[in-house]
């Protein structure tokens, strides 16, 4: 009976609460509101490829947390299942607060690989070609905060899902060369703010 309190109480503190987006969580941050944030870990990851798990009624709850800037053949995973392969999908379920529903977002983006972006279950943009392998892969390599930026408009539905499907099968390299093989992702309050920023 010990034993089994003592897990459940480990698996409650591995879940991680939903994401809220609200106008307080961009106050004091330039760049817009850090996905990958150091107080907010959410990211579930499978490795493999299947468009089906851009769909946002697809049961991810057996996937792992991940960090994912850090991406890596070697990373150690909350669950130890998965490594990094190469390729995989990545997602994070979140909520919007009602003053920030149906107007324009911008989704900021950085990475050292390639990805397409799909927000509730709709590719929204790629950057570079995601393949299976090195051959088929063609990288994008942007790491400047905000070099590519992109409009989302987020309706009133209960929650949301961004979805990644990325790959970078040079993850040991870059890390030798103390780069991050991974991706990033900012929400900042509007699209021509955004960009004011970043000149």
């Amino acid at each position: 009976i010990i034993f089994l309190t003592l897990l459940n109480v480990q698996v409650r503190a591995q879940e991680q609460a939903t994401l809220t987006l609200s106008p307080q969580l961009f106050k004091g941050n330039l760049a817009g509101y850090d996905l990958w944030n150091k107080h907010f870990k959410n990211w579930k990851y499978h490795p493999g490829d299947d468009l089906t798990w851009a769909d946002p009624t697809f049961d991810d709850s057996d996937w792992m947390v991940v960090d994912t800037l850090s991406l890596s053949s070697t990373q150690k995973t909350m669950k130890g299942k998965w490594k990094w392969s190469g390729n995989g999908w990545l997602r994070l379920k979140f909520k919007v607060d009602e003053a920030l529903q149906n107007r324009p977002l911008a989704l900021n983006y950085m990475q050292t690989g390639a990805a397409e972006i799909y927000l509730d279950g709709k590719l929204i943009h790629k950057y570079g070609v995601v393949g299976r392998s090195t051959e088929t892969e063609t990288i994008d390599f942007f790491i400047e905060v905000r070099v590519k930026i992109e409009e989302i408009m987020l309706d009133d539905r209960e929650s949301h899902l961004l979805a990644v499907r990325y790959s970078n099968f040079g993850t040991l390299e870059l890390r030798a060369g103390d780069l991050w093989p991974g991706f990033r992702l900012w929400i900042d309050e509007d699209l021509a703010q955004s960009h004011e920023k970043q000149v």
